[in-house]
């Protein structure tokens, strides 16, 4: 391979890449700098946005359940048929 093939080799595997990047990674900084300023409380302008991690133990917080018009709960494995043998 001449010069001019590694150039354009080097140049085309590393430095193409290499910009989008850099590019895709300036722009998400970007977004992430916008959302913290939307997300601010008022009352806290230092400080971080408060986000509950667990769920609540409340039952009216479950999720209600419903069955299929056939009448199985959807949430239990479907049932097969067992051949008795006599």
């Amino acid at each position: 391979m001449t010069t001019f093939e590694w150039f354009l080799l080097i140049v085309v595997v590393i430095g193409v890449p290499l910009i989008v990047a850099v590019v895709v990674t300036l722009w998400t900084l970007e977004q992430a700098r916008q959302r913290n300023r939307k997300n601010r409380d008022d009352g806290n302008p230092g400080g971080p946005v408060k986000r509950n991690a667990t769920r609540s133990t409340n039952e009216t917080d479950a999720p209600v359940v419903t069955s299929e018009p056939g009448g199985e709960n959807p949430s239990s494995p479907p049932s097969v048929p067992v051949r008795e043998t006599g």
